[in-house]
């Protein structure tokens, strides 16, 4: 509010100075350009949705919705329940191409259980995905030909939901492919068969090294 000539007063607008007469005599178009340069404005600096103009005379700044995301927690073992160990040979997932003469006989000589993977290097897919208890011996029988990246994870306390174990589990994977090879001879046809040992033994031929439990998960 301004003072004008004498005692009487003008009254204002704090932001443009503009009198209530001016304000209503406005051309129409000023207000449709505040209106177009606003929403240019808004398109390029404002996340869509975040801002929202109320009627005609102002606009209203309101924040964008956050919603909670949905981060799946790690399942803490019961500590009221023995350690889960499959039975051994347990089939992970049920076995893959059985239309080989392949062997192999896992020989876990650790004071854990594990799991082991036999991988096909050429397509990804896991051929089979075996439980091997602590002190125990599986053979896999009718592997295809073909060559095949080996991993296993020792640990306890398995929890079947996410293929892992609970507690100090480990990953590792040979470093040398397995070839389950089909050697043509006079005789016939013969098929590559493997022994390997999960525990370290003397004059072992076998190298492994650790792997992360991504790894380990992928096919």
């Amino acid at each position: 509010m301004s003072k004008a000539n004498g005692s009487c007063y003008t009254v204002r607008c704090p932001v443009c100075s503009q009198t209530p007469h001016e304000i209503e005599h406005l051309p129409q178009y000023s207000f449709s350009n505040f209106k177009q340069r606003l929403s240019s404005m808004l398109e390029k600096y404002i996340i869509p949705g975040a801002l929202t103009i109320v009627g005609m005379v102002g606009f209203a700044v309101i924040s964008p919705q956050i919603l909670p995301q949905q981060v799946q927690l790690p399942v803490e073992p019961n500590p009221n329940r023995s350690p889960i160990s499959l039975p051994n040979g347990t089939n992970i997932i049920p076995p893959q191409n059985l239309e080989g003469y392949g062997v192999l006989t896992v020989d876990n000589g650790t004071d854990r259980d594990a799991v082991v993977k036999l991988i096909d290097r050429n397509s990804g897919d896991t051929l089979r995905f075996v439980y091997v208890q602590a002190k125990h011996q599986v053979t896999i029988e009718n592997i295809p030909s073909g060559n095949c990246t080996f991993r296993f994870s020792t640990g306890t306390d398995w929890d079947q939901q996410t293929s892992k174990f609970f507690q100090n589990p480990s990953f590792s994977e040979f470093i040398q492919p397995l070839n389950f090879q089909r050697i043509q001879t006079k005789d016939g046809e013969k098929w590559r068969t493997y022994k390997v040992t999960l525990h370290p033994i003397f004059a072992g031929n076998a190298q492994t090294k650790p792997i992360g439990e991504r790894d380990f998960q992928n096919k």
